[in-house]
């Protein structure tokens, strides 16, 4: 029997029950000997394929609670991570805390080592979601406040107090690179308002995307604001219908708009022309530049669909990544294999759907995160509570682990690999490395066991765990349209974006960067069968999709699309 402090703790930190199918003993094991049986034969018999090793984990917080909500790569090749905290000083935060919980954030290098911290937080609940860098080196921080005026808090509540609660409201904090506070701005309206991702605009201000239940029937719809780069809430927007509409993502467009991401609930109305399939449906709502809607589209079964993320493909397509609990159904062309499944879903430049994909086990599988590797396939992260079952090849460490899938371009599983302690894991990020490794982010309630070489620092820490060696290249088994393909590192960029082919080329190649309108920007030459990577500045352009169209002459022309920040 668990503590009950623990099981409240998790239940706080992680939101959502845990339901695990339950077997005999014996079933278990005899379960994990046949898969082990089956990775080996695999193993041994398919080229290319295999998993990657860890380099290092490592744990941030303090002496009370953390959750790990966001990790952003750095211009200086460092990480940034945005922390939900109840911690005062001790452990890694060396500020004592505002109020009830404080953005907590911490600059760590390369190897994981922490450079400084930060918090910034009034005197009741203050919960970070999202961080973007700036042009010039420091950062926007988004989440939500309950605060009232107090500490960083700068300005009042929008909303009202409920039960003595204080409702809650979008909270950016612009800070410079050294962590500085350099302004804060809150909107929203009389009910909850949760921001959960945000993007730059080309004017050095930023959008703001989540949910709020601030309108009549008091359900959520999505929520879009924007801040200039003062601060300054020049208009916002909302979608929905009468049922509930949770927005989690929102990307540029290569038309100056934006695609935003979520799941609805509603029937078709004044924003919303799709009929959904089932409970819950992917949704996305495409904007122009100043936040008015152009059009919709719904993706999903015959049960509950909830996207969470959005990543744009090089092709101009895209990959929504989410949960699915439908079986065969509406746009969904796999089974289920469990409670609640990984299911992505590939479309093309038009936003039709290619090929979808479901993948899990037997009990909870929650996709939380995509990055798209160098490749051109994906990893897909997020948290299980399989056992050895469907597409789970390993027994679990704890009631959850991380769980991350690697992906071909095409869709096809290439390798699992799950990571934690002996009790719950809660992945919330995965990032793809500059020396080919991957970064595992997110929240661990666990000691010392498993995966884990390091105790917590308080009941819940931020849980890191680098990896090398990802398995991105494949043998010489790889096809032909992988063998060939270019690739556009990093994306999103910020000062430079490298492109290079994986076997290099029979001659010279030319590379043009252009804006969405064709405009030439950059061009350059690279010499013939060169693996070095061309190097593209970016210095003085900004935020928003650009192109990079690549000729050469053992291939035909490609165009890779690329975001910079």
């Amino acid at each position: 029997m668990l503590p009950p402090a623990f099981s409240r703790l998790r239940k706080q930190l992680f939101g959502y029950p845990l339901r695990r199918i339950k077997q005999p003993r014996h079933f278990r094991l005899v379960a994990s000997l046949l898969a082990g049986a089956a990775m080996a034969l695999s193993a041994s018999t398919a080229l290319g394929q295999w998993l990657p090793d860890k380099e290092w984990d490592r744990v941030y917080g303090g002496y009370e609670t953390e959750r790990l909500n966001v990790v952003i790569p750095t211009a200086d090749g460092g990480y940034l991570l945005g922390q939900h905290s109840q911690s005062g000083a001790g452990g890694t935060r060396t500020q004592p805390s505002q109020g009830e919980a404080d953005y907590f954030i911490v600059k760590i290098g390369p190897n994981g080592v922490k450079q400084w911290d930060r918090r910034y937080g009034g005197t009741g609940q203050d919960n970070i979601t999202c961080i973007k860098q700036a042009p010039d080196g420091g950062y926007f921080l988004g989440g939500t406040t309950c605060s009232e005026k107090s500490g960083d808090v700068s300005r009042p509540h929008v909303g009202h107090l409920v039960q003595g609660e204080s409702i809650e409201d979008f909270w950016v904090v612009r800070i410079d690179a050294q962590g500085n506070k350099l302004w804060d701005q809150r909107a929203g309206g009389v009910a909850y308002d949760m921001a959960r991702a945000m993007c730059l605009t080309p004017d050095g201000g930023v959008l703001v995307v989540g949910s709020s239940s601030s309108n009549f029937q008091q359900v959520f719809d999505f929520y879009l604001v924007k801040f200039n780069s003062e601060g300054i809430v020049e208009w916002e927007e909302k979608f929905g219908g009468p049922d509930e509409d949770q927005a989690f993502d929102i990307q540029p467009t290569a038309d100056g708009g934006y695609l935003l991401a979520g799941y609805s609930d509603s029937p078709p109305g004044a924003h919303k022309t799709y009929s959904s399939q089932g409970k819950h449906d992917y949704w996305l709502v495409k904007v122009s530049a100043d936040g008015k809607r152009q059009w919709d589209r719904g993706y999903g079964g015959n049960d509950v669909e909830h996207l969470t993320s959005l990543t744009p493909i090089s092709d101009g397509g895209w990959l929504l990544g989410g949960s699915s609990s439908s079986g065969v159904s509406g746009d969904k062309t796999e089974p289920s294999r469990g409670n609640t499944d990984y299911w992505v879903v590939r479309l093309d430049a038009q936003y039709n759907k290619v090929w979808d994909k479901t993948l899990g086990g037997t009990g909870d599988d929650r996709l939380t995160t995509v990055a798209l590797t160098p490749g051109n396939g994906w990893l897909l992260g997020g948290t299980t509570s399989s056992e050895t079952s469907g597409d789970k090849t390993q027994a679990p460490r704890g009631m959850r682990d991380y769980w991350v899938v690697s992906l071909a371009p095409q869709g096809t599983k290439r390798w699992d690999a799950r990571y934690g302690g002996d009790y719950d894991e809660l992945m919330t990020g995965i990032l793809t490395t500059p020396d080919n490794g991957i970064l595992l982010s997110g929240t661990s309630l666990s000691a010392r066991s498993g995966d884990k070489s390091i105790n917590n620092i308080g009941l819940g820490s931020g849980w890191l765990v680098k990896l090398s060696g990802g398995g991105f290249v494949t043998s010489t088994r790889a096809s032909h349209h992988e063998a060939n393909a270019w690739q556009a590192y990093p994306n999103p960029a910020q000062k430079r974006l490298y492109v290079r082919k994986a076997h290099g080329s029979a001659g010279p190649v030319t590379l043009e960067l252009r804006d969405p309108t064709g405009r030439l920007l950059r061009q350059l030459t690279t010499p013939a069968s060169s693996l070095v990577p061309a190097e593209i500045p970016l210095t003085d352009l900004g935020p928003g999709m650009y192109l990079v169209q690549i000729r050469s002459a053992d291939a035909p022309a490609q165009t890779l699309r690329v975001t910079v920040q």
